[in-house]
């Protein structure tokens, strides 16, 4: 035990594994005025911005907090790194929050920000100001190789294409399917379709299926979109050749949809077998 401002604490009590730094929100979790609290008066929930930390706790407002006695606050917008790894981010990822429920947050990594994913707000620390991008830095690419797009160049009559290069100068290198070919487009005539698959989707096996439009009752609504794949559809290794077919098939058959399917879980019932004596 030791003292601190005329209060015990308990020396012993580990450090909290996330880092905290000045200027971070964080929340009220345990009343100060509990028998060896650090006596302070905010209400638990409440949430502050941290502008002074020591090796027992931080001030924050007009109170001071010790280690326990709050949590990090994460909000939507904040940019985070992950100290500690789950199923889905490896210790080091950064990224976004998009948003909180309770002890879990859903963040967007930085390298595949089409993905969002849930991990402990334990295994978080939050990003100051210092170490996000500075104003007037390099933006980042607003496309990638693999990226299927449409371009507003030619009267819009450029098709979907593909990506095929980010030039780094704000144009890309962008095929099309149509009679517009391989181009140099600016990336203000450029608007996303689909995204090109994350690097940790991408090795999952993949089908192609024909799309049939059904219609809905009733009549005049919306038609209902319905995969028919083929009785034993090929299974490709991965999303890239599941792409590629999908594309030869509709360049082979004009006015034809192609949808790309992909294996993401698969679950086996167990068998119960019932012994019963033979008489």
């Amino acid at each position: 035990m030791g003292s601190y401002m005329g209060h015990e604490y308990d020396s012993a009590a580990p450090a909290p594994k996330p880092k905290y730094k000045v200027g971070q929100p964080v929340r009220v979790v345990k009343d100060g005025t509990r028998e060896g609290g650090s006596a302070h008066g905010a209400d638990i929930g409440e949430v502050f911005k941290v502008f002074s930390i020591d090796e027992l706790g931080v001030y924050v407002g007009d109170w001071y907090l010790w280690w326990g006695e709050f949590a990090a606050a994460f909000q939507p917008g904040d940019s985070v790194r992950v100290t500690r790894c789950n199923a889905y981010f490896a210790a080091g990822d950064t990224g976004v929050v998009v948003s909180v429920s309770g002890d879990n947050v859903t963040i967007c990594t930085d390298d595949c920000p089409i993905v969002c994913r849930n991990i402990e707000a334990d295994k978080l620390e939050w990003l100051e100001i210092g170490e996000l991008p500075k104003a007037g830095a390099e933006p980042k690419p607003k496309f990638k190789a693999g990226d299927h797009v449409t371009s507003s160049g030619a009267d819009g009559e450029a098709g979907v294409g593909v990506v095929l290069k980010d030039n780094k100068d704000r144009t890309y290198q962008v095929k099309f399917s149509t009679w517009y070919g391989e181009c140099c487009e600016p990336d203000e005539n450029l608007t996303l379709v689909t995204p090109a698959p994350c690097p940790q989707d991408n090795a999952q096996p993949c089908i192609v299926a024909r799309i049939e439009y059904f219609e809905k009752a009733p009549w005049g609504s919306k038609p209902i979109k319905q995969p028919l794949p083929a009785g034993r559809p090929h299974v490709h290794p991965d999303s890239a050749s599941a792409i590629a077919e999908a594309e030869r098939l509709a360049r082979n058959n004009p006015g034809q949809e192609y949808a790309v399917y992909q294996r993401v879980a698969g679950r086996v019932a167990e068998v119960s077998v019932e012994m019963k004596g033979v008489a």
